[in-house]
């Protein structure tokens, strides 16, 4: 792997996802999309307007949530390993139309943005210190366009302000927006916590992102369509050792290391494309083993600290609307932890296992939520 400092110029444009994945990935785009118009929305999606609980099992309450973000379009959160911070994507400001990553310190609820890019920014994660016990990280990675972007001519369309212009042109024109999933022209960066000394870790033409660290600091999974299907990969924090772990025809993403390092889980969208489910595998991506069935979307995976359960979120229940899910580490029992019209989504638990942090459109925008973790009594696999 060459030195993540080094420019290189690209005359490759972004491979195309795979066809059979578009119909179930354009659903998830738009119903999570802060744009969609409401009349083109599904139901369940939020708008401008917020949107209602729904009837829990009897005997069961729900514990009370508290909402993090308030402005523009924000999610996809992380607990620092010390559990004092989260840091988050945003986008669709008043400073910024693009996204871009913040830290949001849970004591005070003041929020910093660290990266001030002029690309797209997404998928950020700190780094665990090797030193572990929850010591306070030092860097980040986080993936961005804006690059790749501005290496090739043939990304111009991939630029925010090209975006932002046909976006604004389609809704001016009175257009329905056609959704399809945007695998942009990522590289995976890593930074100091302060978003400076930034090292880019990836050079492979189109989509490398959604990278995540394992519990010492040591490895960062990630997801690359570098050979021609969205697969998962590992590499050192320094971009070398760059290794292909999954092989099967299909999305595999979203992955994360178990807390002890030596497992893994991520979600794949495998034969049809047109669900998801739940894996896990030793952490080279060896003795793969599906732990989700239903014939639904069931993704953003998640392991609490004690290893024993993952958190996840479906739409087993409503296939127009995703709710937070927990699902033993042999896949035998399924317990249901949110009852909304909003989406929830991207659920990921405090380091100590008492708190859940995930994003929702309750409110009517995308935003960053927390509750306690309160585990039911009783699955309800069917």
């Amino acid at each position: 792997m060459m030195h993540a400092t080094r420019t290189i110029s690209r005359g490759v444009s972004p491979r195309a996802v795979p066809r059979r994945l578009l119909p179930t990935l354009a659903f998830l785009v738009a119903l999570l999309s802060p744009t969609a118009p409401m009349a083109q929305r599904p139901a369940g999606s939020g708008g401008e307007q917020t949107r209602q609980p729904l009837p829990t099992p009897p005997g069961s309450t729900q514990p009370a949530v508290r909402q993090l973000t308030f402005v523009g379009d924000n999610g996809e959160g992380y607990f620092s390993p010390d559990g004092t911070k989260i840091i988050f994507q945003a986008k669709q400001r008043p400073e910024h139309w693009a996204t871009q990553i913040y830290l949001l310190d849970l004591a005070t609820g003041q929020e910093r943005r660290i990266s001030r890019n002029s690309g797209d920014d997404t998928c950020s994660y700190f780094q665990p210190s090797p030193a572990g016990g929850g010591a306070a990280p030092r860097r980040i990675i986080y993936a961005s366009t804006f690059d790749e972007i501005a290496e090739n001519p043939q990304m111009a369309a991939f630029k925010p302000e090209a975006r932002r212009a046909k976006e604004e042109a389609e809704r001016q024109a009175g257009r329905r927006r056609s959704y399809s999933w945007e695998f942009l022209p990522y590289e995976v960066y890593s930074a100091n916590l302060d978003g400076s000394e930034v090292r880019r870790l990836t050079f492979s033409p189109g989509y490398d992102a959604e990278g995540t660290f394992s519990p010492d600091g040591s490895k960062i999974i990630f997801t690359s369509n570098r050979d021609g299907d969205l697969e998962l990969y590992t590499m050192n924090p320094d971009g070398s050792q760059q290794r292909r772990i999954t092989h099967a025809k299909g999305y595999d993403g979203g992955a994360f290391f178990s807390p002890d390092g030596r497992s893994i889980v991520w979600r794949a969208f495998r034969g049809d494309g047109r669900h998801a489910q739940v894996f896990v595998a030793d952490a080279d991506g060896s003795h793969e083993r599906q732990l989700t069935h239903d014939p639904a979307i069931n993704w953003a995976p998640f392991y609490h600290p004690d290893g024993t359960k993952i958190l996840y979120s479906s739409n087993r229940d409503d296939p127009r609307n995703f709710e937070l899910y927990l699902i033993d580490i042999a896949g035998s029992c399924i317990k249901r932890l949110t009852y909304h019209e909003g989406a929830d989504i991207l659920p990921v638990f405090s380091p100590d296992g008492r708190t859940i942090l995930w994003t929702s459109n309750r409110s009517g925008t995308n935003q960053l939520h927390l509750m306690d973790f309160q585990e039911p009594s009783t699955c309800i696999n069917r």
